[in-house]
């Protein structure tokens, strides 16, 4: 996870000043969104458009954000590819939010694993933060570990635990969840190694 050093303070900085302005117009303060975001998108006067992309395909995507202008009046649009699963689709439209908020006139979102662009990166992060607040993971770790958000010493299938409920409540992607446990320092780098090569989409797993 090393391009995660390419955050510097000041960049988070910006980035949660935008996830707060955000919350802060839809009065959600820091609770989860969940499928509430497609409700956040369209009180944005964003328009989705829904399209089954297949993932074999190599024009695959899994959302876009257009802005067009019609003389004085912009007109913003977010497709957004129903073939991926509903967490991911969350994740994705948190996302194109970002690039809604920078005023991008054009942006396709495709998952990779390895981000090197610093405004992807920034992107990313916005979702995060977007889905799962500091704030809220802080205190659901500290609820659970005796005050502390040091989760070094815990047993692997006890973190998996813990990662499954954050997932159910917050409907937010396996790997994302993960990254955000490593980024914010409560996992060690041997820990997000291990949990993220789990295969969270298998179903005996």
């Amino acid at each position: 996870m090393d391009n995660q050093n390419k955050l510097t303070e000041k960049d988070i900085f910006k980035i949660c000043e935008l996830v707060s302005d955000l919350r802060g117009s839809f009065r959600s303060g820091d609770s989860p969104f969940g499928p509430n975001i497609f409700k956040l998108v369209q009180s944005k006067n964003i328009r989705l458009v829904f399209y089954p992309v297949k993932s074999n395909d190599k024009n695959s995507f899994s959302a876009v954000y257009i802005s067009m202008k019609n003389q004085n009046e912009t007109f913003d649009f977010i497709g957004l590819n129903t073939n991926d699963y509903l967490d991911d689709q969350i994740f994705s439209l948190a996302h194109e939010l970002y690039h809604y908020k920078k005023r991008s006139s054009l942006h396709f979102y495709r998952e990779a694993l390895n981000i090197v662009d610093k405004e992807e990166l920034i992107a990313e992060r916005f979702a995060a933060e977007l889905l799962l607040p500091r704030s809220s993971l802080d205190e659901e770790v500290r609820s659970i570990n005796n005050g502390s958000t040091n989760l070094n010493e815990w047993e692997y299938k006890s973190i998996l635990m813990f990662i499954a409920r954050l997932h159910s409540d917050y409907r937010i992607p396996y790997k994302a969840i993960v990254k955000r446990l490593y980024e914010l320092e409560f996992i060690s780098n041997s820990q997000y190694v291990n949990l993220y090569k789990e295969n969270n989409r298998d179903t005996n797993g």
